[in-house]
């Protein structure tokens, strides 16, 4: 459902960058995490790299790492 809906997108909602983005790319991330592979879903993948390089995310990720 997702790699369906981030077809043609840049993001989940609208044009820009929202919480919604971050929140589902934190989670969208684990199976990655645990070396699953996911390599048929090229939307998530383009979507999560994007993501992931944003500096919002980077810091969600430290705060994970700090627990």
């Amino acid at each position: 459902v997702l790699n369906d809906h981030l077809e043609g997108r840049d993001y989940l909602v609208g044009r820009e960058f929202t919480l919604a983005d971050l929140n589902v790319a934190t989670v969208a991330a684990l199976p990655m995490a645990l070396k699953m592979d996911i390599s048929e879903y090229k939307n998530i993948l383009k979507w999560l790299k994007a993501v992931q390089a944003r500096p919002s995310f980077q810091k969600v990720a430290e705060l994970s790492k700090a627990r």
